[in-house]
């Protein structure tokens, strides 16, 4: 090898590290931002017991997204309120109450429960 080459494996490698701070910083920022509209959850059954305290605490929404975990991380209630507000001229009040792993039992549970 030669001493040119030599210098270029001995270099830190300045823009990875910059670029993962970076990064590091928007996630911080992001998560900090904590955007409205996204219903919170924790891992488990406790998701089951969200929905469930959600519907009793604040109702049934006007718009509500079921399914299952593509639904909950591709759809934002507040983002879906705005566009329907924009193209129709009503605010509707929104939920996501998509489930993840859910299948059409568990839809279809939800669904009803929403009717009661």
């Amino acid at each position: 090898m030669s001493t040119h080459e030599l210098q270029l494996i001995r270099r830190p490698p300045w823009a990875l590290l910059g670029a993962l701070l970076l990064l590091l910083g928007a996630e911080m920022g992001l998560r900090e931002a904590k955007p409205s509209g996204v219903l919170p959850f924790r891992v488990g059954m406790d998701e089951y017991r969200s929905f469930i305290d959600e519907t009793a605490r604040n109702g049934v929404h006007s718009v509500t997204v079921i399914g299952s975990s593509r639904a909950r991380e591709a759809v934002l209630p507040l983002s879906m309120r705005r566009a329907i507000t924009a193209e129709f001229g009503c605010a509707p009040t929104t939920a996501n109450h998509a489930l993840p792993g859910a299948h059409a039992m568990e839809a279809e549970l939800a669904v009803r429960r929403m009717l009661e």
